[in-house]
Formats: structure tokens, C-alpha cells, sequence
């Protein structure tokens, strides 16, 4: 069965479509449920967004330090 989450709830990101996904940064622990296996930038990219613009997409609707290195940066930008 596949968890689903409140828009409002910590660590939650709605994409462009509106699906909802839930995101960790990289110093902080594994929440409950599911492994993570896509990055949110790349899965805003998935969702239609363009890569350039998908870590500033998800800084606005997420957290403000999403995306936290310049190789993830790179990644994203070259990502499709």
C-alpha cells in the first residue's frame, strides 16, 4: 500500500501535476516509510519542470537549502 501525505506536513513537496512526494535532506535521519529513491529536484524535473529551473522550483515550494551541493546542482541542470 502506498503512504499518502497531508500538503501541509513536514518534508512534503507538491509537484506542477500535483502529486505530492516527501523529501529528506541529506544530514538529517531516514524517515518512516519507503526508502527514498529519487532526488525532488529530479522528480520536479519528471514532472515537467526544466532542469535549470528545478532546484529553484523546489527551494521555493520545499526548503530554502534543498539541492545542498554543487554536483546535486549539476545533476539537476543536466538531468532529464
Amino acid at each position: 500500500m502506498i503512504a499518502s501525505w497531508e500538503p501541509a506536513a513536514a518534508g512534503v513537496l507538491r509537484l506542477p501535476s500535483g502529486r505530492l512526494v516527501r523529501g529528506r535532506g541529506l544530514r538529517r535521519p531516514l524517515p518512516e516509510g519507503p526508502v527514498p529513491t529519487f532526488a525532488l529536484a529530479c522528480l520536479a524535473v519528471l514532472d515537467g519542470v526544466p532542469g535549470r529551473e528545478a532546484v529553484a522550483y523546489v527551494r521555493e515550494h520545499y526548503a530554502s537549502h534543498t539541492v545542498e551541493t554543487p554536483w546535486q546542482r549539476r545533476f539537476v541542470a543536466r538531468f532529464r
